[in-house]
């Protein structure tokens, strides 16, 4: 298959949806020959900090010297993205010959796999056939079912931030939605988990003495911002003082506490980072999407927030950054998301909301959300856009801060818009 051609076949499978298990994805890697099985990864699960924490410690261990896969989704540019060794994109020559062997092994097989498991089949592929050193891999959904958990070659696993989340599908409590992530944890494997609530404290602690797991947490109230600007923070960590990091928000600093905790034990397992590569990678880490300054005339920023934990960052970090004053916002979201509760937290710091439909089959109709709006704070004014060019022309007419969240899916789009606004204002 050539580029379009693979690329038309992904799309032919968007009809399976999700599906949960591990069975269409260990006959579909062991079609593959288990490419997964020659690799050496560091797994990573949790509701919030999964994409920062990838970013961080892939970011150090390339420029530690190792060659370092990495894979994550969902992708805000172009789909290449959610694949990267050394944080280059896989090229998509490459991309349709790897799709090319899934589906020959898929009809062989006579199995009906899902988008996301294809696409995981492909990292893998591609990560083996490169010969990474080390590959450092997102979970998509949950932990124990998710495609990526077929892994045994595990050589440290990562819980971040837990909230409520997929509660449909994981749970309705803290513990349940943890058990579902601490299914990554391998038998003899170090594990790093973000202090947090006892709740989930208790479950991850439960599985890594069933697996004889070591447990390490990263502290992240031992970590603290010296101070910060819009275009970089000065974190401390235990004995690590200084550390620079172009990631906006303030809980930055927990994902920071993960990584280093993280890289720790890789040194322990013969993985050696100096301070310096540790300091560097740190400092050149860059992560779409998340509090992100896309425009500083008037100030844009861009962030993936959708669901109430990370909405609650969210708005502690415009705090950091704004105090006391409020913020035009641009929203959309997904019809499966707690998006109520995260208008609750998010509305105190609005000084006005511009409701948007993003190009998603989930996609919350923006007159649905309005309505929504409405109902917490009747006061508020709401309009409804068409789409993200309109209620991007509308809300940079007031020339001051401007939030765009609620969910990753329409990113791409805007910053497109701001990129053509850009252009006509010779900004």
């Amino acid at each position: 298959m050539n580029e379009r051609e693979a690329r038309e076949y992904i799309q032919s499978l968007e009809g399976r949806g999700m599906v949960f298990g591990l069975e269409t994805m260990q006959a579909l890697m062991h079609g593959l020959g288990d490419p997964q099985n020659q690799l050496k990864f560091i797994h990573i699960a949790g509701t919030n900090g999964k994409g920062s924490v990838l970013a961080y410690l892939s970011t150090i261990l390339k420029e530690a010297g190792y060659k370092t896969g990495r894979y994550c989704s969902p992708a805000l540019f172009c789909e290449e993205e959610k694949i990267q060794i050394n944080e280059q994109n896989i090229p998509k020559e490459i991309a349709a010959q790897g799709i090319t062997e899934i589906r020959r092994v898929i009809e062989a097989l006579q199995i009906m796999p899902t988008v996301f498991e294809v696409e995981t089949a492909l990292a893998f592929w591609y990560f083996q056939r490169e010969g990474c050193d080390i590959v450092v891999l997102e979970t998509g959904l949950g932990g124990d079912l998710d495609a990526t958990n077929i892994v045994t070659t595990t050589i440290c696993s990562i819980i971040t931030s837990i909230s409520l989340d997929h509660r449909q599908i994981l749970g309705n409590t803290l513990a349940e939605i943890a058990s579902h992530k601490a299914g990554i944890i391998k038998p003899n494997t170090p594990v790093v988990l973000l202090k947090q609530s006892e709740e989930v404290r208790q479950v991850i602690m439960q599985r890594c003495k069933e697996q004889n797991a070591e447990l390490i947490e990263a502290d992240g109230d031992a970590a603290r911002i010296l101070f910060g600007t819009l275009r970089r923070q000065v974190i401390f960590y235990k004995e690590y003082e200084k550390l620079y990091s172009h990631l906006l928000g303030v809980f930055q600093k927990d994902n920071i506490a993960i990584a280093i905790e993280t890289v720790k034990q890789l040194e322990k397992l013969g993985y050696p980072v100096t301070e310096q590569q540790l300091r560097d990678g740190i400092s050149h880490t860059r992560w779409r999407g998340r509090m992100e300054l896309i425009c500083n005339h008037p100030l844009v920023f861009m962030d993936g927030a959708h669901n109430p934990d990370g909405a609650y960052k969210l708005k502690k970090s415009l705090e950091q950054y704004f105090a006391g004053d409020k913020c035009h916002f641009i929203i959309g979201v997904l019809a499966d998301k707690d998006y109520p509760a995260m208008l609750e937290i998010l509305l105190p710091k609005a000084k006005d909301v511009i409701a948007i439909t993003p190009h998603n089959k989930r996609a919350l109709p923006a007159e649905k959300l309005k309505e929504t709006i409405k109902k917490i704070n009747p006061m508020i004014k709401v309009k409804v856009a068409s789409d993200i060019e309109e209620a991007w022309n509308d809300a940079v007419k007031k020339d001051e801060v401007i939030v765009v969240c609620g969910s990753l899916s329409f990113l791409g789009e805007l910053e497109r818009c701001v990129d053509r606004w850009k252009e006509q204002k010779n900004v």
